[in-house]
């Protein structure tokens, strides 16, 4: 069976994390850097009302019997789950991540090798520009100037097109004045 990628906003969103080990540290820290509103319950200290009120909960317990229960618990709430040793439980699986700025890579083999998914993700941070995290943020900032532009979406294309050139080549540092002087000139030879 093969999971679906699925990328969602986390902000605001309550998060709770069972257990107390390194697996669970490591949960607890991949839903901060994307801004969940995480809990961390050591695997006595959680119940029901606690659970109920997630959106997402990880059980990453040492005790097989207390993630099933939990496991059980939100599939039944039709909360989604992760459960770190079964798969099989969960309705969400953990990727490999790797973030920068607003760009955000997930890989996952579906759960049967994490080993595969961390060499995957270190092939493609060793591939990827350092600077593409920036380069994305600065292609956000003058996206709603360019599609607000009564123009062609041919022209707009090509608009985009240049500014990500210049942008790269100035590795993500192009000033706004810069860029308006590149729309600009392409309105100018349109005319």
């Amino acid at each position: 069976m093969g999971y679906f990628p699925f990328f969602i906003n986390l902000t605001g969103k309550i998060c709770v994390v069972i257990g107390d080990g390194k697996v669970a540290e490591r949960k607890a820290a991949s839903l901060r850097m994307f801004d969940g509103e995480v809990s961390v319950y050591a695997k006595g200290e959680w119940d029901e009302q606690v659970l109920s009120q997630a959106f997402l909960v990880v059980a990453a317990t040492d005790q097989r019997e207390v993630n099933r229960q939990i496991a059980l618990f939100c599939r039944e709430k039709g909360i989604f789950v992760n459960v770190a040793d079964s798969k099989e439980e969960s309705t969400v699986l953990f990727p490999a991540v790797i973030r920068q700025g607003p760009v955000s890579i997930g890989i996952s083999t579906g759960g049967s090798s994490p080993l595969v998914s961390s060499e995957i993700r270190r092939s493609i941070e060793a591939n990827l520009p350092p600077d593409i995290g920036a380069t994305a943020e600065f292609m956000q900032k003058i996206r709603s100037t360019v599609t607000k532009l009564p123009i062609h979406e041919k022209m707009k294309k090509k608009i985009f097109q240049t500014i990500y050139e210049e942008v790269r080549k100035k590795h993500g540092r192009l000033e706004e004045g810069e860029a308006a002087k590149i729309i600009a000139e392409l309105l100018g030879e349109q005319t």
